[in-house]
């Protein structure tokens, strides 16, 4: 059989089934190293630090779950992926303006727009941040960005700021 799951009228899964075996243990692990969650929180339930290494004059290498790259410009910083969610997005923003002071982060690049690489950018949107990602990935990323998020309000709902998404193609 076929799955086809849609967001916004935009393809994100397409599965084929060719066999199926019911009942088969299964043995789930969650993930190991660099792609792991977040540190848990640190005492009296302060956010755990977020390790940082520098990688060359102005570039900042962000770990503590999926990586992100701060870069700095002469007058921005530019952070390559929002992945996760909110919580490790805030963590990247704090970081970025902790390593580079007095700087807006101007653009974020989201290298996919699967979902652990591109569910931190509405937060990135509520700092005025600009996407830049594939052209491919502009019409889905508009249509699901610009969603309103009424139930539990995010950073980017509670800020009312419209997301910028700016496609490239090489």
């Amino acid at each position: 059989t076929k799955i086809v799951q849609r967001q916004g009228g935009h393809p994100i899964l397409d599965l084929t089934i060719t066999d199926v075996k019911p009942n088969a243990p299964a043995n789930i692990q969650a993930p190991q190293g660099r792609g792991a969650a977040p540190a848990a929180a640190g005492a009296a339930g302060t956010p755990a630090a977020t390790p940082s290494q520098k990688l060359s004059d102005g570039v900042y290498l962000i770990l503590g779950g999926y990586a992100a790259l701060a870069i700095d410009f002469k007058d921005h910083i530019v952070v390559v992926e929002g992945p996760q969610s909110e919580q490790r997005a805030g963590a990247i923003i704090n970081e970025a303006k902790r390593l580079i002071p007095n700087k807006p982060i101007k653009y974020v690049v989201n290298t996919h727009a699967h979902f652990d690489h591109a569910s931190g950018l509405r937060t990135f949107v509520a700092e005025g941040a600009t996407i830049l990602t594939h052209q491919d990935n502009k019409a889905y990323l508009e249509t699901a960005l610009a969603r309103p998020h009424t139930i539990n309000p995010d950073k980017a709902q509670r800020a009312g700021r419209k997301p910028v998404v700016q496609g490239v193609a090489d």
